[in-house]
């Protein structure tokens, strides 16, 4: 449920479309995020920042500086600019996650030495070969290079790291 309001909130879903999602009523897809928006206000201060900055601009830009030009939002009907707002909340957030998802295997490429290999990165989760007797010392230097916190980031990201001969045992062992 958790998942679906914080995913909810970035897409710009209504209390309707979580009520859907989730299977209850309207008034408690109301009531989380309501709650949401009061244990989180600076996202609800964000959210609305970046929607009237895109409004002025007509396109909005990631944290690390790309933009993404949203003609919709000079729409005169309601539903294609609500639908570019949405778009406009979403882009900052996946861009600027996207960045931040390359910046990482970039790090670690230049830091692990010539015996590791990085394999491929899907979605959030990098590969890494190395030969079987660094394994517990790669590991933890991968763990300590991903957990520091990117540029324009306070807070460090929080990184599982998994040790195994397939990726299947990496997975299962590193969470």
């Amino acid at each position: 449920m958790g998942k679906a309001v914080n995913f909810g909130v970035v897409y710009g879903q209504t209390a309707y479309g979580l009520a859907r999602k989730l299977g209850t009523d309207r008034g408690r897809a109301e009531g989380l995020l309501a709650g949401f928006f009061a244990g989180y206000p600076g996202v609800r201060r964000w959210i609305d920042e970046t929607r009237r900055g895109a409004l002025r601009d007509g396109s909005v830009g990631t944290l690390y500086g790309r933009r993404r030009e949203l003609p919709g939002l000079r729409s005169g009907d309601p539903a294609v600019r609500d639908r570019a707002l949405r778009q406009a909340v979403d882009t900052v957030v996946q861009g600027t996650a996207a960045e931040v998802d390359e910046l990482a295997p970039a790090r670690l490429h230049r830091s692990l030495g010539p015996a590791c290999r990085l394999v491929l990165t899907v979605h959030d989760s990098v590969l890494v070969e190395v030969p079987a007797g660094r394994a517990a010392d790669a590991a933890d230097r991968v763990r300590r290079l991903m957990e520091v916190p990117p540029p324009g980031f306070t807070l460090p990201l929080p990184v599982a790291v998994g040790v195994g001969a397939t990726w299947a045992e990496c997975e299962h062992r590193g969470g």
